[in-house]
């Protein structure tokens, strides 16, 4: 028959078990939150470029057509 102290040692070393497979989880989730945030700021960065080269594009034809 295992001892009170023994006992709580079981659980203790099963807690921890648990909560570092939690941890490791965790940390799992977190990169592939930090992975997905920085493909969407390139994806932006992307657009924006974009855009801003579309409304230089457009201002230089604006410009030429009124020979400015």
């Amino acid at each position: 028959m295992l001892s009170e102290l023994e006992r709580f040692k079981a659980i203790v070393n099963e807690a921890t078990k648990t909560f570092t497979k939690l941890v490791t989880a965790l940390e799992v989730q977190m990169q592939e939150l930090v992975r997905i945030q920085t493909t969407a700021r390139r994806q932006n960065n992307l657009t924006d470029n974009f855009t801003q080269n579309n409304a230089e594009l457009t201002q230089n034809n604006v410009m030429k057509e009124y020979n400015y």
